[in-house]
């Protein structure tokens, strides 16, 4: 037969109408019969006798149709790519297909009448026993991932669909379906395996360079303290030598070349101080220089009135060196030349960060004012001279304005290259 699903027998009217179609050519003669009053009754016989004949023949059609459809379904369950188990209520194993086989590591024989948890391996029975529970108490099918010994001994991963299922006769029995997930698993197992290796590796890298880092802040925290002490040094000698000169003028120049290298200790001794090495506060470094000056030239504050409007931005030491410099001769200049004489006033110093990211810097007495005969385009003196010199290191401009009193303004940026001659060292 053609027909894919079994067909059903014929109802009774349609039978007996068949049956008179079969008999109608094959009727009697006229006469037929001894007596012609039997005609009937075996007429009777003859088609009840076609139609079970014609219901054995519809029941050996659809008992074959149904033998094919079994047969399909065998070669379905028997020849599929999935692993497939019949377990009964106790969970044994009752039948099996070759992909089960395959996947368990075992023929058929060595399977059926064994109980599904031998296979499971210790580390998955409460995963398996939790499967167990759930299959028997939900109608849905439970999914779970367990390891199993394949062959007894070579270990493996599969993924188990488990679903109830309750036969005709009322026996309770289990459908299972099986995956190998063995290489998805093992490859898991290794991608985590790696990242744990390179978590250890750059832990390890970490911790080293770290401890590198660390050596690398002591010692560059003990070259700054020995800087700042040599520059301390520096700084006495200068002082004794200026005790010496018997010259004002003498005394003077080597008084202003000790506050220079002072506002040169002061980044390194700030520099040493901080969390971070690389850079000073501009509002800290700024407010100690003028306070610092301000104390060496004896000037208090009921005289001069010290303003510092600084923006606390991070200084780098090629930064910072240039800058306290020209604070020093500015705020120098504006303290000896601006308030001569006991004038009072106020001095104002202001450092901040323009929408450029390049810095503005300005020093504002409202003193004496600086002489007309003094520009920084043709310094007089070597601090005019350094403070354009320094300025132009930072990639700078100056300008200076008379307008009651003096206003320096220096704007520059981060990086410092300082203008040298042809031996090296910076032209002045």
């Amino acid at each position: 037969m053609s027909e894919d699903k079994p067909r059903k027998p014929d109802e009774p009217p349609d039978l007996r109408k068949r049956a008179e179609g079969v008999l109608s050519p094959r009727a009697p003669a006229a006469g037929s019969g001894a007596d012609g009053n039997g005609g009937p009754l075996v007429h009777e016989l003859r088609v009840h006798q076609i139609e079970l004949q014609m219901q054995n023949e519809n029941l050996r059609e659809l008992t074959l149709e149904l033998q094919a459809a079994r047969d399909r379904y065998a070669d379905l369950y028997e020849f599929a790519p999935v692993g497939y188990l019949t377990l009964d209520a106790d969970w044994w194993i009752r039948r099996v297909n070759r992909a089960a086989t395959r996947l368990l590591g075992r023929d058929a024989q060595g399977l059926l009448g064994r109980p599904l948890s031998s296979f499971v391996v210790p580390e998955s029975q409460d995963e398996f026993f939790l499967l167990k529970r759930h299959t028997v108490s939900s109608t849905e099918p439970v999914e779970r991932e367990l390891g199993i010994r394949r062959n007894g001994t070579e270990r493996a991963w599969i993924l188990l669909h488990a679903a109830s299922y309750q036969t005709s006769a009322g026996a309770q029995e289990y459908r299972i379906a099986l995956a190998d997930v063995t290489g998805r698993v093992r490859a898991q197992e290794e991608l985590s395996d790696y990242r744990k290796h390179l978590e250890s590796v750059v832990e390890a890298r970490t911790v080293a360079l770290t401890q590198a880092l660390r050596e690398k802040e002591t010692l560059l925290r003990e070259i700054q303290h020995r800087v700042k002490n040599n520059l301390q040094f520096v700084s006495s000698l200068l002082s004794l030598e200026a005790g010496s000169q018997r010259s004002a003028r003498g005394r003077t120049a080597f008084h202003e070349s000790q506050q220079r290298v002072e506002a040169m200790a002061l980044v390194h001794r700030l520099l040493h101080l901080s969390l971070s090495s690389g850079s000073v506060s501009a509002a800290e470094y700024v407010k100690e220089l003028a306070n610092g000056l301000m104390s060496a030239y004896s000037v208090g504050p009921g005289r001069v009135t010290l303003v510092t409007d600084v923006e606390d931005v991070p200084l780098n030491l090629d930064t910072a060196i240039p800058v306290g410099l020209i604070l020093n001769e500015l705020i120098t200049n504006a303290l000896t030349h601006g308030f001569a004489g006991g004038a009072r006033g106020t001095l104002r110093i202001v450092l901040s960060r323009e929408d450029t990211g390049r810095y503005y810097m300005a020093v504002i007495d409202d003193g004496r004012g600086m002489p007309e005969e003094v520009t920084l385009e043709s310094p007089s003196t070597v601090g005019l001279t350094l403070v354009t010199l320094l300025a132009k290191q930072l990639g700078g401009s100056t300008e200076c304005r008379r307008d009651g009193g003096t206003t320096f303004v220096v704007r520059f940026g981060d990086s410092a290259t300082p203008p040298t001659g042809a031996n090296g060292e910076m032209e002045l």
